[in-house]
């Protein structure tokens, strides 16, 4: 939750992503460590933003408008415990100044 541990993570998770089909589990290695925190983690100044890479490192378009990626149905797996906790925590990390920015 550091400004450099999460620039650190959030370098970790593009380079994860781009080579997905090799290192799968080390993604969900990661999404099991940040699962049990994921509220405080979206709602922090810092680690907010690397809830925030896995969204756009495993998205399923460049903008909403655009169609899916191909592969993105496969990709959203990794996405999963975000929209879940989102659902499960609308009212806290909607309503929090940063988590707002995951919402």
């Amino acid at each position: 939750m550091s400004i450099h541990g999460t620039r650190a993570i959030q370098i970790l998770v593009e380079k994860l992503s781009v080579q997905i089909n090799d290192l799968s589990q080390e993604v969900f290695m990661l999404i099991a460590q940040f699962t049990p925190d994921i509220l405080e983690l979206a709602n922090d100044v810092h680690s907010n933003h690397v809830i925030q890479a896995f969204l756009t490192s495993f998205n399923s378009s460049d903008q909403p408008s655009d169609p899916d990626k191909q592969g993105s149905e496969e990709r959203a797996v990794y996405t999963e415990f975000i929209f879940q906790a989102c659902m499960r925590f609308c009212r806290e990390i909607g309503t929090h100044k940063h988590g707002c920015c995951v919402m």
